[in-house]
């Protein structure tokens, strides 16, 4: 009882945001903005520098621990609880494939009941693996971000692969549940309210109305 109180979905809803914001609070002190006034131009430019708040060591502590509770630990729990999945429904589809066998006559399977078994392998694992090959690099950029680095041109070129890789990782795996998912299609179709020639699964289409013609013959007086 005190379990379901305490974990509502409108309190987890409500929580997660305000802990993200606690916990990157301090990040906001990272950098400020100069003011800097060029004399023989008679400009004022604006400069964004960094404190000695990044030279401390106990910054360099909370960066990894920031990088480790919101890119290490999803990627753990994403690719394990993927496992598991897949183990759990492979097992369970082996035993649906031996009662099926038993029961028919000539022993052969047919291999279109078992297509979704297939679709779920290739959904769980390529979700998985684009999770860890496009985040890792965002983890690494964020843990060695620094001002010396920022100066060194290789530097850049993986700072801005790193970003090009967690964009990837956002806007693929859209298409990823589009392609291997029919229940996810069906559902975009029908929030769309978008329809085929083909019945789409889970709705039921009523039958047209068919014409009825009422003979009537005259009695003869």
């Amino acid at each position: 009882m005190f379990c379901k109180e305490t974990c509502s979905p409108r309190r987890v809803v409500v929580l997660i945001p305000a802990a993200t914001f606690i916990l990157y609070l301090p990040s906001a002190f990272r950098s400020e903005v100069r003011t800097c006034h060029l004399i023989p131009q008679n400009l004022t430019i604006y400069q964004r520098v960094e404190t000695d708040l990044i030279k401390h060591p106990l910054f360099s502590f909370y960066t990894v621990v920031l990088e480790i509770i919101f890119k290490v630990i999803p990627i753990i729990l994403l690719a394990t609880l993927n496992l598991r999945i897949l183990v759990v429904y492979r097992r369970s589809c082996e035993k649906r494939r031996r009662m099926t066998l038993c029961r028919t006559a000539s022993g052969e399977e047919d291999p279109r009941k078992f297509a979704e078994e297939r679709r779920l392998v290739l959904l769980l694992g390529s979700t998985s693996i684009l999770f860890l090959v496009c985040i890792t690099p965002m983890v690494i950029l964020n843990i060695t971000l620094s001002k010396d680095n920022l100066n060194k041109y290789p530097y850049q070129v993986f700072r801005a692969l790193a970003n090009l890789l967690e964009v990837i990782n956002y806007s693929l795996t859209f298409y990823i549940y589009c392609l291997f998912s029919e229940d996810f299609r069906n559902t975009l179709l029908r929030t769309f309210h978008v329809t085929t020639s083909s019945h789409v699964r889970g709705v039921v289409k009523q039958p047209l109305p068919t014409a009825t013609t009422t003979i009537t013959h005259a009695r003869s007086v």
